[in-house]
């Protein structure tokens, strides 16, 4: 694994601009700026979240990423886009016990 640093990038949008959820992959903990904007801390082995959500206003045909990783990444690392937010296992099982009682 990879020190703790800050990460910079730039990513293009083809088409339309739309809301989209920043998947951290193999980053394990940290804060996300995208075009300058504070996305929020991404943290995945927390949870219950995986992903952060960045709104459309947010973005830009030509963007910047920075993360500021605290713990160091994983080999390999990359970050994605998606277009639904992702979950840990864990939280489902969470709120099913919740609706049990």
């Amino acid at each position: 694994m990879d020190n703790a640093g800050v990460y910079m990038g730039a990513f293009e949008i083809e088409g339309e601009i739309a809301d989209t959820w920043f998947n951290p992959e193999k980053f394990r903990k940290g804060q996300v700026f995208i075009n300058g904007n504070n996305v929020g801390r991404y943290w995945p082995s927390a949870g219950p979240q995986i992903t952060l959500y960045v709104p459309a206003s947010m973005l830009k045909k030509k963007n910047s990423v920075v993360l500021v990783e605290l713990l160091g990444r994983g080999t390999n690392s990359t970050v994605s886009f998606v277009d639904k937010p992702i979950y840990t296992s864990n939280s489902f099982k969470t709120i099913k016990k919740r609706e049990r009682n």
